[in-house]
């Protein structure tokens, strides 16, 4: 998800470096699966210079914790 927001923006992994301020080496690592997802943290950071909810890059399981207790 992230790869496609920043590249439907014309951005490449370092200007989303340079906006959010979050590492390139972060970045990189997200969008090729080295890692579960962004923390809380980074997603807000990402979402804000790329102008959508941080909801968008977080890992699902995170956007579906509050909805699976209920009944």
């Amino acid at each position: 998800m992230l790869k496609q927001l920043r590249e439907s923006q014309g951005l490449t992994q370092m200007e989303l470096a340079r906006r959010s301020g979050v590492p390139q080496s972060t970045i990189c690592d997200i969008e090729a699966g080295r890692t579960k997802g962004p923390t809380l943290r980074v997603a807000v950071k990402l979402a804000a210079a790329l102008g959508v909810p941080a909801e968008k890059l977080l890992p699902e399981e995170e956007g579906q914790c509050q909805n699976s207790h209920q009944s």
